[in-house]
């Protein structure tokens, strides 16, 4: 699986994405932008049949776009 880290920033209206990362890099990645309490982040991936999904801090979900990590 790959898995991406997606910063959206409200107040600039932007989104920034840190692509083809391993699950231990995207939960580091989060983590440190999460620090950053005025933008919202979230880590989706893609399973090797294409199927996507998002990583909460409790675990996968399909639901979109998953919980603000």
């Amino acid at each position: 699986m790959t898995y991406k880290v997606i910063v959206r920033d409200p107040k600039f209206g932007t989104e920034e994405y840190i692509d083809d990362l391993k699950k231990d890099q995207a939960i580091a990645e989060a983590s440190k932008q999460a620090g950053d309490k005025e933008k919202l982040v979230y880590v989706s991936f893609v399973k090797n049949d294409g199927s996507m999904g998002y990583l909460n801090r409790g675990g996968p979900t399909d639901k979109c776009p998953g919980e603000p990590w």
